[in-house]
């Protein structure tokens, strides 16, 4: 291994930053089953993805099966939930 390789390997190994906290991996059904208690309401889908609202707020949620959400729509989908 060279040492470019090791250096590079040992960037993934480092712990995360206590600094930065990591959004709660979720998937689909975990995040609509988190709306639906939250009083959203699904409104539609269009192919793999569904459309929640309430109010003026609306969420879509794509569905694949059993892949997890992408950080981005976890923090949408949390977000949503607390203003609501």
């Amino acid at each position: 291994m060279t040492s470019a390789r090791r250096r590079s390997a040992r960037r993934f190994l480092q712990p995360p930053s206590k600094f930065i906290p990591r959004s709660p991996r979720l998937t689909a059904a975990q995040a609509e089953a988190m709306l639906l208690k939250a009083g959203f309401v699904w409104l539609r889908s269009k192919g793999s993805h569904r459309i929640y609202h309430k109010g003026d707020r609306r969420i879509v949620v794509p569905f694949h099966s059993g892949a997890n959400l992408h950080p981005k729509i976890t923090k949408q989908i949390l977000e949503a939930i607390e203003e609501a």
